[in-house]
């Protein structure tokens, strides 16, 4: 009855949604060895004090123990697909530069730390799928792994960097963080100028994140998806964002439309710098009101990249689901944020120090996924030149977003507000500002 129970719990385990399972008959030779229930074993993967929830189905053969490819690329969560027409696993292991391919036509497997070989007995086809030999899996992993089978446990090298333990230091580090007190000069470069298109092929960043769990005869799914797109149509940039709920289904979509000059030469006689309509921010003024994000309309002819504030200053921007940021000051960790169901980072109330400022903001995802995002705020060359004037204006009603396919993602805001502000450069050192 025991045996009974766990092939139940492991036929559906077996089924992993987001990658398949392969289940195909032997083309090349292989040990003699053929799965049966007495070598049949249920495991974990450990990693020092943590133990995966997972259970991982596994046999033991006379070369040694082999694991079910499915539950290892399920339990490890490895952005890895096995198709059972075409007979191949492709993917990535812990890091997108480490691409991984096992194709069992050509009968090879090839990554960056094996370089290609061909397989040789490493993979039994068993009831369950591809059953892969533990110290191929160490070898092409480039993680040592050993089997305990008193403890029940698959042990991993404690000196592995594997995403979840890099997830869980960063997390330490921000709980070590001194709660806070209440760049780079683009100028500086030559700059080559690329005319707005009525036509320019959007870029498009994907996010899948999809999960699959069963056994005693319920089955839970669930599947998430970010993706951001940025492009020009007629004559403008644009950028969108949509996201889905746990289900699929389309739960929040942000777009923005704007044009960027920095030589100031929007609309005629306002001489504006930027214009943007759809999901916007605001400025915030020299002395108390802090930005606001949500739908409306913005315009301005304040030099590009410069702060609206001289004190602090704000940093936000898209956060894909189950992503962590952490913020950078001239290379000092000062801030960390994980995705708060919003789709946005958001760095608030950032002091500003005399000299340069360059903040960094790393998203990490959780495969091993890192993105970097950069902006300098120099301080003391940033206030306006003496005879000149700048202004600002917009409305917008706060936390809502252009077009809302669900319930606001925030109970708060919902109100509109609008804004002006204007100053005015008087001297070298002084400047008077009305907003």
């Amino acid at each position: 009855m025991a045996w009974r129970n766990i092939r139940k719990l492991g036929a559906a385990a077996a089924i992993a949604a987001a990658f398949g399972v392969v289940g195909a008959p032997v083309t090349h030779a292989q040990s003699a060895w053929e799965a049966n229930d007495d070598d049949f074993l249920l495991l974990q993967f450990t990693l020092g004090k943590y133990r995966m929830t997972e259970e991982v189905r596994g046999y033991q053969t006379d070369k040694g123990v082999c694991l079910d490819l499915a539950d290892v690329i399920q339990s490890l969560d490895l952005p890895v697909r096995l198709d059972k027409k075409s007979r191949r696993a492709t993917g990535w292991l812990f890091s997108e530069d480490q691409q991984f391919t096992i194709d069992r036509e050509a009968n090879t497997v090839q990554n960056v730390n094996t370089g290609k070989a061909p397989l040789s007995g490493e993979i039994y086809d068993t009831p369950e799928g591809w059953c892969v030999d533990l110290k191929a899996l160490s070898r092409w992993f480039g993680v040592d792994m050993r089997a305990d089978l008193f403890d029940a446990s698959i042990r991993l090298d404690e000196k592995a960097k594997l995403p979840f333990i890099e997830a869980i230091e960063r997390r330490s580090r921000a709980a070590r963080l001194r709660p806070k007190k209440q760049a780079f000069d683009l100028t500086q470069y030559p700059r080559a100028d690329a005319e707005y298109k009525m036509w320019r092929t959007p870029s498009v960043d994907m996010n899948v994140r999809a999960t699959y769990s069963g056994g005693n005869g319920a089955d839970r799914r669930s599947i998430k998806y970010d993706a951001f797109i940025a492009g020009e149509v007629a004559g403008a940039s644009y950028t969108a964002r949509v996201a889905s709920d746990s289900k699929g289904v389309p739960s929040s979509l942000r777009f923005t439309a704007y044009r960027n000059d920095p030589d100031g030469s929007l609309l005629g006689p306002l001489k504006a710098t930027s214009v943007a309509i759809g999901d916007i921010q605001t400025d915030a003024s020299q002395l108390t009101t802090r930005s606001v994000v949500g739908r409306g309309a913005y315009i301005t002819n304040r030099p590009l990249n410069r702060p609206s504030r001289f004190s602090s200053t704000e940093l936000r921007g898209p956060l894909p689901t189950g992503w962590d940021a952490e913020l950078y000051r001239n290379g000092q960790l000062i801030a960390f944020q994980s995705e708060s169901g919003n789709g946005r980072y958001e760095f608030l109330d950032l002091a500003l120090y005399f000299g340069a400022n360059d903040f960094e903001v790393i998203l990490y995802g959780p495969q091993g996924q890192i993105r970097r995002v950069r902006e300098s705020v120099p301080v003391g060359a940033s206030a306006i030149e003496p005879g000149q004037t700048h202004y600002w204006g917009g409305i917008v009603q706060e936390n809502r977003d252009l077009i809302e396919l669900g319930q606001p993602s925030s109970t708060d805001g919902g109100h509109w507000r609008w804004g002006v502000g204007v100053e005015r450069g008087l001297s070298d050192r002084t400047s008077i500002a009305l907003g």
